[in-house]
């Protein structure tokens, strides 16, 4: 799906962090970016992903039945350690990153702000704060 036809509106919503896999060298995040926007555009996903030389976070929104799988192809993929979902919603969300297939930044504080907060509970602050940390890094 082209870009500009991606709806304003989501029905799900997939937030986690995980961490590069040991012995994963840091260079796998370009294929890992290329092949990723080019599967989100074509299904109309759009999303964040930082990444701090060690830990990811990454907040995918679309159509369930592509983000749901995709969701389990990310926490069986061999380059994440220690996924940890910490939103998994489905509804009618208006878009976080509407014109993002897949912004990408490197952003020193995803492991102090996101992964260190292990509470469930915190999903939705954690959300927040990852908006935060994109929104405050040079994407877009």
């Amino acid at each position: 799906m082209p870009e500009s036809l991606v709806t304003p509106t989501v029905g799900c919503r997939f937030f986690y962090v995980s961490r590069l896999a040991p012995g994963q060298p840091v260079n796998v995040i370009a294929e890992l970016l290329r092949v990723s926007r080019a599967f989100n555009r074509q299904h109309g996903i759009t999303g964040a992903l930082l990444f701090d030389g060690e830990h990811f976070a990454q907040l995918i929104e679309g159509d369930p039945a592509v983000v749901f799988p995709l969701a389990a192809r990310i926490e069986a993929d061999a380059r994440h350690a220690e996924v940890d979902v910490r939103l998994r919603l489905e509804g009618a969300f208006p878009r976080l990153f509407e014109h993002w297939v897949c912004g990408w930044a490197e952003e020193e504080e995803v492991g102090a702000r996101l992964v260190s907060a292990q509470a469930p509970a915190l999903a939705l602050a954690q959300l927040t704060a990852f908006r935060e940390l994109v929104e405050d890094s040079d994407v877009g």
